[in-house]
């Protein structure tokens, strides 16, 4: 794999993480709002989970274990990803405005810290730029 198509990947990876803002801020909103709107959002949340967020995630660990093997980032990478994975069978199971919140906040910590430190990482472990 050449530089060039690890620095595609890396940037696709971050514009696919930035596109889930939005959705952080209305999974958030929801939770707060407690009127009837969390089955509403957790019904989205679980159709974009089993569409395509799921996928990313097992993409995502497949991908960067080849990448940084051994690294302890991918530790927290699948501990985080597991905890999404059992937020979402629970909110199947009973939706909640709790479930939500917990989801929404660990997901915002999850895209920040990929951002901020897993992907530069393995930016640098790969010898490519980010900018």
């Amino acid at each position: 794999m050449t530089s060039e198509s690890v620095r595609r990947e890396l940037r696709e990876l971050i514009d696919e993480q930035e596109g889930m803002r939005p959705l952080v801020d209305e999974l958030l909103r929801a939770a707060e709002r407690g009127d009837g709107t969390a089955e509403r959002i957790a019904d989205r949340w679980l159709r974009l989970w089993r569409s395509s967020l799921q996928a990313h995630c097992r993409d995502e660990e497949a991908r960067l274990v080849l990448w940084i093997p051994g690294s302890p980032l991918l530790d927290r990478l699948h501990s985080e990803h597991g905890q999404l994975r059992t937020l979402s069978r629970e909110l199947e199971v009973a939706p909640s405005s709790g479930t939500i919140s917990k989801i929404a906040a660990l997901l915002r910590d999850h895209l920040d810290w990929e951002r901020d430190e897993l992907l530069p990482a393995v930016a640098d472990s790969m010898g490519v730029s980010l900018a």
